[in-house]
């Protein structure tokens, strides 16, 4: 039995995107992925861009065109064509949907991100992604790109944490980790470039406890541990 592999038609037109799949959402993300192609493909025929953050910026977006993303689309229309669904969009209305998406990145703090770990990564990646479909499709001035490739990069280190939590059998432990200067409590989420680390815990008439560990990015780990009498 022959098995049938659909691959996404992507193409672009003078004043729409269109491109298309096995399902809304697989031809969503190919739509989002047209639109990084066309505009990577249109500056490589700029030899002026090649200089300066517009360098970088070029050799950024050649990257992440590779990539499927779901940014957010206004007035995306769908149609089947050829037993496939095909997700279309003006370019007028990609415009705008960037220029949105700009000025919400440009007000945008890092304290705004959520609090909670996992919840703080999914964000990242969604800011990420958002900030490289603005950069490809608005035309962001020299002092706009200049901010968002500093939030990109903020956000970027942000995404080399990783968090440990320490379950102890007290409340009123203190907890040292090598090349860190702070002392945390128990079950207070600590965040932690990727690499290893030695610990040591002390608690009153407690016996104290070492060990190391490993963090890992963009991922959390628990060390449970009760302290002797």
């Amino acid at each position: 039995m022959k098995k049938l592999f659909l691959i996404p038609l992507v193409t672009t037109f003078a004043f729409s995107y269109e491109a298309c799949g096995t399902n809304e959402t697989e031809a969503l993300n190919a739509l989002s992925k047209s639109i990084y192609v066309s505009v990577s493909n249109r500056f490589d025929k700029k030899e002026e861009l090649n200089e300066g953050v517009f360098n970088s910026f070029n050799k950024n977006l050649k990257n992440e065109s590779s990539q499927s993303s779901n940014v957010v689309l206004k007035n995306v229309k769908y149609s089947e064509k050829n037993g496939e669904v095909c997700a279309y969009v003006s370019k007028q209305d990609v415009e705008k949907s960037a220029k949105e998406s700009l000025n919400f990145l440009l007000s945008f703090k890092l304290s705004n991100l959520p609090q909670n770990f996992q919840d703080k990564q999914k964000k990242i990646a969604e800011l990420i992604t958002k900030i490289n479909f603005v950069k490809a499709v608005s035309n962001p001035t020299q002092s706009q790109l200049l901010k968002l490739n500093r939030l990109e990069k903020s956000l970027k280190d942000l995404t080399h944490n990783g968090e440990i939590i320490f379950n102890l059998n007290t409340s009123n432990a203190s907890i040292k980790i090598s090349g860190n200067s702070r002392i945390y409590s128990p079950s207070t989420p600590i965040l932690l470039p990727a690499g290893e680390y030695s610990y040591t815990i002390t608690a009153p008439n407690k016996c104290p406890i070492t060990g190391t560990f490993i963090v890992k990015e963009k991922q959390t780990f628990t060390i449970n541990k009760d302290l002797g009498n």
